[in-house]
């Protein structure tokens, strides 16, 4: 999983081993906008790797290093 989400993109795995903290206000600012969308891409892609019963205890985390 670490390979294909390198693949992704750097910033993609680096929002799994770093987190990402969820802003209380609006994202107004461009280099949070690219954390956000980058905390999103690797939630999905961990998610389309897991079979439903996996999913299922997964599927309300809001972080992708939950």
């Amino acid at each position: 999983m670490q390979t294909y989400l390198s693949t992704l993109g750097y910033e993609i795995w680096v929002a799994i081993e770093n987190g990402y903290t969820t802003p209380s206000t609006p994202i107004t600012d461009a280099t949070k906008k690219k954390a956000y969308e980058n905390n999103s891409k690797a939630k999905n892609s961990i998610m389309c790797g897991l079979v439903y019963r996996e999913l299922v205890k997964v599927m309300n985390y809001e972080l992708a290093k939950e």
